[in-house]
């Protein structure tokens, strides 16, 4: 099993990701165990607005591991553990100490980490084994890499053997151990397609560090003008984003600052936004313009945009004097000031536009009201649903605005339409609740349409226990390190993992113009040092990161579309048929089905673990599938385990 950890994802940066993860994982190799200890656990909570805290999964993870290793062995491989807070560290330690102290007779399960050097991995360095990763352990795969990249566009050009040669063993020194540097720096070369002159010039004054990297990218755009605005646009809507934005969303949001910046009219202090405005200011081909804008200092994934690396998020937030003090004073950035992006200002600009976005005259009017029937439940599901498709910014707008005002750090004043989004009777704050409701608790919560708690959904965060917030990392550890630790016991073997498949958590293939690509997870800021548990012989390398992986690892995305029970749940809803004419239709948001949607689920519109459209209405809907596991029926369609099933949904939450 894998665990992808990121800090742009808020469902993947904390010890609760590793747990749902992980459980949801051995969960779906063994559906037996979901109604043994999954079922039960819901019932005594499925009332609680927030059912799988931290607690909650931090009591249910030893218990299912231990069952699940009584057969088979089983190897968990969490990836990025420094991209969540040393809290949420401790907190996985602990469970993983839980699991050793309550089951000290397994033997079965083996925990490789791989992550720079941190403190929580310093404190328990005497209970797992450590390997130190060198630049010379990944320069040939470097080397291979950039060789296989340069391919690409080398011909085109009119590069020699000789400078292909040259270019791949200068960039594979450059890199020192470092996938990121090197990648960048080739997608750098195939973006501007310098000639060989040029190219041998480059190669004289390569930058030496990540930050120069991206201060020599940045001037280069800087350089030729009016780009350089609307590049620094792009980079601080995707830099500070609160959930990954997609695609269109981004061009909305591109549009929104576009639309602000230009002179107010009258004496307005600020310009109007509405739709049509909105539409003036619209790229015509978001991701074809933000690539051909940005590079490769962005990449697309699954519909969804974020930056190439953290590191990129940390040279545009870190003041120009502070970079250069860390480097001790022998760094070049002269670009870096005009790109700075201030933190706090920035998360302020941001939830104002969204503010601005959730008051235009269309949200004026929000429809019919919810009614608890389960008709009223369709007609109102369908009514958000159409509003998100005709509006594509309403979805990271309800989501985030509060979540940008709260973390610019200072008491903006509160203006007009932010009144008009706090006060649960205007239509403006119906409109955007509804939206964040369908996103966050629909179905299995109704719309409190009678009792409306802004203040409820303002401190809500669907994916924490109640806890204080996270502080800051204490910096006394030494520049960051990779580093791969395994716990466990120091003797003996790793045993291939038998779920081979297990979906894991993977932000999908890589992409032609994505250097890195998801799936190349860079060291993070040069060679360090890796722990890992001894083999009884040497386990394949992954020549895109270079990382030693389980040989029995899936690449299977986790994310993939899942299916849930049927409306009424009543019976199950048909499979769908095995020549199907039409395989890649799917639900259609302004369409009404009633009572039969159809068998695949929605886009995914509103990126929550239980936005189930197919799932009984409410939180009392039922479904005829056994919570015990047994099947009461001749035909199987029972089984909680069958397409439909509330076992088989409960599993799909843990996502």
């Amino acid at each position: 099993m894998q665990c992808f950890l990121s800090t742009t994802l808020e469902e993947r940066r904390d010890c609760r990701a590793i747990l749902r993860s992980t459980l949801h994982q051995v969960l779906k190799s063994q559906p037996s165990l979901i109604s043994e200890f999954l079922v039960p656990e819901y019932r005594k909570i499925e009332t609680d607005k927030v059912i799988w805290t931290t607690d909650t999964l931090g009591d249910l993870w030893p218990r299912v591991i231990a069952e699940a290793t009584k057969t088979s062995p089983l190897t968990v491989v969490i990836d990025g553990f420094d991209e969540i807070d040393d809290m949420d560290q401790d907190e996985f330690f602990s469970c993983f100490k839980k699991y050793e102290s309550q089951f000290p007779e397994s033997q079965n399960l083996r925990l490789l980490i791989l992550s720079r050097q941190c403190l929580s991995l310093f404190r328990y360095a005497k209970e797992f084994n450590q390997y130190e990763m060198k630049a010379e352990d990944t320069w040939e795969d470097i080397y291979t890499t950039v060789k296989a990249q340069l391919s690409r566009f080398a011909d085109y050009v009119g590069y020699t053997p000789e400078l292909q040669e040259r270019v791949c063993r200068e960039i594979a020194d450059g890199a020192r151990g470092m996938y990121l540097w090197a990648t960048v720096m080739v997608a750098e070369l195939e973006h501007t397609l310098p000639t060989q002159y040029d190219l041998k010039q480059q190669l004289e004054s390569l930058p030496k560090e990540l930050a120069e990297l991206y201060d020599s990218i940045l001037g280069r755009i800087s350089k030729k003008g009016k780009f350089g605005p609307i590049v620094k646009i792009v980079l601080s809507w995707v830099a500070f984003q609160q959930e990954l934005l997609k695609t269109d969303e981004l061009g909305a949001g591109l549009a929104l600052s576009r639309a602000q910046a230009r002179p107010a009219q009258g004496r307005r202090a600020t310009p109007t936004i509405d739709d049509e405005i909105l539409q003036k200011f619209k790229l015509p081909n978001v991701k074809p313009t933000v690539f051909r804008l940005c590079g490769q200092l962005v990449k697309f994934s699954a519909g969804n945009v974020e930056l190439v690396h953290r590191s990129l998020a940390e040279y545009l937030m870190t003041p120009t004097a502070t970079l250069e003090k860390q480097h001790g004073n022998k760094i070049n950035i002269p670009h870096h000031k005009e790109f700075y992006m201030d933190k706090e200002k920035s998360h302020a600009t941001l939830g104002s536009l969204c503010v601005a976005y959730l008051v235009m005259s269309y949200f004026n009017d929000s429809g019919e009201r919810f009614q608890s029937s389960n008709d009223g439940r369709a007609r109102w599901e369908q009514k958000v649903r159409q509003r998100m498709k005709n509006h594509e910014f309403a979805r990271y707008a309800a989501l985030c605005w509060s979540k940008h005002l709260k973390d610019s750090g200072t008491s903006l004043p509160e203006k007009d339409g932010q009144r008009k989004l706090e006060n649960p009777t205007t239509p403006h704050a119906i409109c955007w609740t509804e939206v964040w409701w369908l996103a966050r608790r629909w179905p299995r919560l109704d719309y409190p349409a009678d009792n409306l708690d802004i203040s409820d959904i303002l401190f809500h965060n669907p994916l924490s226990s109640p806890r204080d917030p996270p502080q800051p990392r204490p910096q006394s550890i030494p520049p960051p390190e990779t580093s791969l630790a395994s716990l466990g016991p120091a003797q003996g073997t790793v045993p291939p993992p038998p779920l081979s498949n297990t979906p894991v958590p993977s932000p999908g293939p890589p992409l032609r113009h994505s250097p890195g690509g998801p799936h190349h997870k860079p060291p993070r800021g040069g060679p360090g040092p890796i722990t890992t548990a001894p083999r009884p012989r040497s386990p394949p390398v992954d020549t895109r990161n270079g990382i030693e992986l389980p040989r029995t690892v899936s690449r299977k995305p986790v994310g993939s579309p899942g299916r849930g029970p049927p409306t009424q749940g009543l019976r199950p809803r048909p499979r769908r048929p095995a020549h199907d004419d039409n395989p890649g239709s799917g639900y259609d948001p302004g369409q009404s089905y009633g009572q039969n949607p159809p068998y695949n689920h929605p886009p995914a519109s509103t990126d929550s673990p239980r936005s189930h459209p197919n799932q009984p209405y409410g939180p009392n809907a039922q479904c005829n599938h056994n919570p015990r596991g047994h099947n009461d029926s001749d035909t199987g369609d029972n089984s909680p385990t069958e397409p439909g099933g509330i076992c088989e949904w409960l599993c799909c939450c843990l996502r």
